[in-house]
């Protein structure tokens, strides 16, 4: 059952269910992970207790002699018990849904596809998990590599406007889009002044009518008050 999972038990958290607290090493108090035994079957995680005995050559629990040398594997059926425990991936708060029995999760967690993974493009400092690296250090990365289309030479796209053929190329393509502008502002401007001209058209012409109405009226009434017109 070991793992290579840093110094101490796994916590209580990781389980589909509570844990009996039996099952605690006394030490870090978490659930045992590769425990083993002293001579009076008291049972430790086994980097706890050899840790432990770094500085001490006497069991915490019963103070009976121990070395790492006279350490002991636990029951089989004890480690039958921890086995069929339902625990979730150490990769769970970065997006696994897993959760396998205990004597799986260590071939589980070597490939599972939310693994921290640093992205292997020089320069570039960001950590992903294992099922995005490839993507991003293909197509998304800052520092990876990419050919000239030009020139063919190697460039690290971050620092591509640097390069001549880049350059070239951006000063064509903004060409391309100034004379494309200038192009469509003057068909905007030729489409006003059409517009215009036909705004002052048809304002003329309602002239026009306006002035043939009022001047008809004002005959009219001219005639009527000279009394060329009778009602």
């Amino acid at each position: 059952m070991a793992t290579n999972d840093s110094y101490g038990g796994y916590e209580q958290e990781r389980f589909a269910d509570k844990v009996h607290p039996r099952f605690e090493c006394p030490i870090c108090f978490k659930i045992f992970k590769d425990p083993v035994q002293c001579p009076n079957e008291h049972y430790f995680c086994r980097t706890c207790i050899e840790r432990y005995l770094l500085t001490s050559d006497k069991c915490p629990e019963c103070r009976c002699h121990l070395t790492k040398e006279t350490l002991q594997d636990i029951a089989r059926f004890v480690t039958k018990m921890l086995e069929d425990l339902d625990i979730r991936c150490v990769n769970a708060n970065r997006g696994c849904p897993e959760i396998v029995k205990l004597q799986f999760l260590q071939r589980h967690e070597e490939n599972c596809g939310y693994s921290p993974t640093p992205c292997r493009n020089e320069g570039c400092d960001e950590v992903l998990n294992k099922n995005e690296i490839e993507e991003h250090e293909i197509e998304r990365c800052e520092f990876r590599l990419i050919d000239c289309e030009e020139c063919k030479m190697m460039l690290v796209f971050r620092y591509r406007r640097s390069h001549s053929c880049f350059l070239k190329k951006e000063i064509d393509d903004l060409t391309k889009r100034l004379e494309m502008f200038q192009k469509m502002f003057q068909k905007q401007m030729k489409l006003n002044r059409d517009e215009m001209v036909t705004h002052v058209e048809e304002q003329m012409r309602l002239s026009r009518n306006e002035m043939t109405f009022l001047t008809t009226e004002t005959t009219e009434r001219c005639n009527f008050l000279t009394g060329k017109i009778k009602i």
